[in-house]
């Protein structure tokens, strides 16, 4: 029996948690068995930015990285909160779109911030938290400027440097919490008498 991947037992608990995603999820762990191909997750704000998005999705592809978000092609709504893509199930509320995405960002072998002037936004950071909780190599277009995260210069690079970066295997994970803690921030918590 071959040994699974994080990623792979991560997607499996999904399908057993929330059935109404397997659809989304059971293409995620099919591709996760492929160990030859390298898959990078794109985020950022879809509503302001998504053009600049599809730019980084496409230098991606054409290094011949799997990108396993953004899916879809376009933004159905620019003035809606939450927006959704075209490929998104309209029958799916927007936490269980986000849970497919979060899945999807966590399924990527790195991660690109699309981040036009710095801007990064909320559901960003949420994802961002996730990726770096992770322990997943996150780069960056810009220094993001909303985001209370110490970034090396050495992940903010345009996005045909990431993909060829990437593309060579020299994607790599970055500590924000030069403490050593294990997770970022939670030895200044305990010091500071927190949680």
């Amino acid at each position: 029996m071959p040994i699974e991947t994080t990623s792979e037992v991560y997607l499996r608990v999904r399908l057993l948690v929330v059935p109404q995603l397997a659809r989304h999820t059971v293409l995620m762990v099919m591709d996760a068995r492929n160990t030859a191909r390298i898959e990078v997750a794109i985020i950022g704000s879809f509503r302001q930015h998504f053009d600049d998005v599809l730019q980084a999705r496409s230098c991606c592809a054409g290094a011949g990285l799997v990108v396993t978000t953004p899916a879809g092609s376009s933004v159905l709504d620019r003035t809606v909160e939450f927006v959704r893509l075209d490929i998104d199930d309209v029958a799916l509320p927007d936490p269980a779109v986000q849970s497919v995405a979060t899945a999807r960002i966590l399924a990527a072998d790195a991660v690109y911030v699309v981040a036009p002037g710095g801007y990064v936004g909320r559901t960003t950071c949420y994802e961002l938290g996730r990726a770096i909780e992770a322990r997943k190599p996150v780069y960056f277009s810009e220094l993001p400027h909303d985001l209370p995260v110490s970034v090396p210069t050495t992940h903010i690079m345009a996005a045909p440097a990431f993909a060829a970066h990437v593309a060579a295997g020299l994607h790599h994970w970055w500590d924000p919490d030069p403490s050593g803690s294990p997770l970022p921030g939670t030895a200044d918590m305990k010091k500071a008498g927190g949680r």
